[in-house]
């Protein structure tokens, strides 16, 4: 349970904390709003997910482009659906 609690927190700093401001809003009001739902399956694929070059983070959530790993497809429409995007 500690465990958990201190990755939600790890992982929300990284959230809001990126190399750019545009990924840095985007994350932050999903974590705002789901960080709580994610199992530790999800908050294990949210740490990978988190990993990858911020590039390709606005890639896939700002513009759209639809070039990201199959295993994230789930998690990149809910984040894009949290920021009516």
């Amino acid at each position: 349970m500690a465990n958990t609690a201190i990755l939600r927190k790890k992982l929300y700093f990284q959230s809001t904390h990126r190399g750019t401001k545009e990924n840095d809003l985007v994350l932050t009001r999903f974590v705002d709003r789901h960080m709580d739902d994610f199992d530790a399956s999800g908050l294990e694929l949210y740490q990978k997910f988190l990993n990858e070059p911020d590039h390709d983070l606005y890639a896939w959530l700002i513009k759209g482009e639809g070039n990201y790993p199959m295993e994230y497809a789930e998690l990149v429409a809910k984040i894009r659906a949290a920021n009516n995007v």
